[in-house]
């Protein structure tokens, strides 16, 4: 169960990045400093938009550990492959989406 969660999770990760990349490519752009088929002011928006995102993230994830809400300690996830697999779950699924709004920030 938690093996096929955990997959799950990387096909809609992986479904994700391929959508945002077809959607807004960063391939074949009009850049001819590096050269006609790459652009590296492209590349680098979509990292450090997911760097920032990544962040977040984990900004939230520390003040839900800390504040423990619902009396829920986020540690607990250890004593379960079901709870693993969905933690892993969510947290590819959460990958995901800031990888695709990453690829979908416009260049200006």
């Amino acid at each position: 169960m938690a093996t096929s969660l955990f997959v799950s999770g990387f096909l809609v990760y992986a479904g994700l990045v391929v959508y945002g990349s077809m959607v807004n490519p960063f391939f074949l752009a009009q850049s001819v400093i590096f050269g006609a088929y790459f652009n590296i002011e492209r590349l680098l928006i979509v990292v450090l938009s997911f760097c920032v995102s990544l962040f977040v993230g984990w900004l939230f994830y520390y003040v839900f550990a800390v504040l423990t809400p619902f009396g829920v300690d986020l540690d607990d996830i250890n004593k379960s492959p079901i709870a693993v697999g969905i933690f892993l779950f969510g947290y590819e699924l959460f990958l995901g989406l800031i990888m695709y709004a990453s690829l979908m920030v416009p260049l200006g």
